[in-house]
């Protein structure tokens, strides 16, 4: 049997490489429909099936469920909206370097709750990770407005793994219901005040759409969520950060994007970090989750 590290280490890897290889299922369903109300129609089937199971189980959620999921769900609309509208504005590439800021961001957070500097082996980790995405997406050129909003983004992702790692006792399947469910409303809201709320059906979008609500959403907000009961937030954050390796690694494969020396430096250096906190160790949380 798997330890309950090996299992969350093992779905937080998978949740982040299909967030990397999920990028171009964005990009091209963006094609049909607005930012928001692709948000919204992602995360509200997403929800709808969370929800269908939970009753089919008969599952009630809790106040503190409720409550932490609403907080998490609320963080991570902005952090998305933010995301959205800086990439419009600024390259992928740079979007890409200052998104993974939250890798420096994390840290700070959690020191700043726990009262002490992060331990030696997590910062050199931190160091390792930023310096390959710099290689892995050339950095960033100037600051504009793509940028600030980009960097707002950082810090709700970042918020976001927070306020996961402050409520280990919860059922992992509720909180993301939850999460997903807060984001789809506001997504939804916002759809209808900045893109006047219509949202036609492109049976073109329809599989990209559901690939990117059922892997994308449910199952990898999940892992995610299931993971930070074990592994602590700067672990976790480590882990995500070789997410645009997994995105040029899907397009190495699947388009024949050739990588350059710069860019395999960079991932090697991402992979580096993610060993190195690994050597920091494994925080274990208060309690196990519950998979029912």
């Amino acid at each position: 049997m798997f330890s309950k590290n090996s299992q969350a280490l093992a779905l937080a890897a998978i949740a982040t490489a299909i967030w990397g290889v999920s990028f171009s299922l964005m990009k091209y369903s963006l094609e049909f429909y607005g930012a928001l109300a692709l948000l919204a129609l992602r995360f509200s089937l997403a929800a709808l099936i969370a929800f269908a199971y939970l009753a089919v189980k008969k599952e009630k959620i809790t106040g503190q469920e409720w409550r932490a999921g609403g907080i998490a769900g609320i963080v991570l609309f902005l952090a998305f909206a933010t995301q959205t509208y800086g990439q419009a504005l600024i390259s992928p590439s740079q979007s890409a370097f200052i998104t993974g800021l939250y890798i420096i961001f994390v840290p700070i957070m959690a020191a700043g709750i726990a009262r002490k500097l992060p331990d030696s082996k997590t910062a050199i980790a931190v160091i390792f990770g930023l310096a390959g995405l710099w290689l892995l997406t050339g950095g960033i050129a100037g600051a504009g407005t793509g940028e600030e909003l980009t960097f707002l983004c950082a810090i709700g992702f970042a918020a976001h793994i927070i306020v996961l790692s402050r409520y280990p006792a919860v059922s992992a399947l509720r909180m993301t219901a939850v999460q997903i469910a807060a984001v789809a409303l506001l997504s939804s809201a916002a759809a209808a005040l900045f893109e006047g709320g219509n949202i036609p059906v492109h049976p073109s979008a329809l599989a990209a759409i559901a690939a990117l609500s059922l892997f994308a959403t449910l199952f990898a907000y999940f892992a995610q969520t299931f993971a930070q009961q074990i592994i602590s937030a700067e672990k976790i954050a480590m882990i995500f950060i070789s997410e645009p390796v997994f995105a040029y690694l899907f397009s190495w494969l699947m388009l024949g994007e050739m990588l350059g020396g710069t860019q395999v430096a960079g991932c090697a250096l991402i992979l580096a970090g993610m060993a190195a906190a690994q050597l920091a160790g494994f925080k274990k949380k208060n309690k196990p989750i519950k998979l029912q």
